[in-house]
């Protein structure tokens, strides 16, 4: 009987240890990132080391889908992920798929905030450099 108590402070410990690690890996992404002043929904367009383009398709909306196109030269691995800042949201990335040469989508669903807030934080991937860049939702 002992031993399942053991297993269990066992299975404690490794969780807290996985959520340690998780925290600090985040913490060290986000020391190495740019953040980019745009507007999404008109364009948002930087240097990476050639010009990169992110573009939402139409405006977005809680709960509502919307497209998110990407021109970045050459193919390129790409991770896009949507977070609040002070909100622990979890570890949610969305698919990007290469449609052409260089041209990217991501289908988008911004969950609703149960805190009605509507500020939110986009970050994308490219090859490992991180880029942020904040917009507002209609919720």
């Amino acid at each position: 009987m002992r031993w399942l108590a053991y297993l269990g402070w066992a299975g404690i410990v490794g969780l807290v240890a996985f959520a340690a690690y998780y925290y600090q890996s985040e913490q060290n992404a986000l020391a190495h990132q740019e953040s980019i002043s745009c507007e999404p929904t008109k364009a948002c367009l930087w240097s990476y080391p050639k010009s990169v383009k992110l573009k939402f398709t139409s405006p977005p909306s809680g709960a509502t889908p919307f497209l998110v196109e990407i021109i970045a030269p050459t193919k390129q691995a790409i991770t896009l992920r949507f977070d609040m800042e002070g909100m622990a949201m979890g570890p949610a990335a969305y698919k990007v798929q290469e449609m052409a040469a260089g041209h990217y989508v991501a289908k988008v669903i911004l969950p609703a905030c149960i805190q009605g807030r509507s500020d939110w934080r986009g970050t994308i991937a490219l090859s490992g450099q991180l880029y942020v860049f904040k917009f507002t939702a209609k919720m």
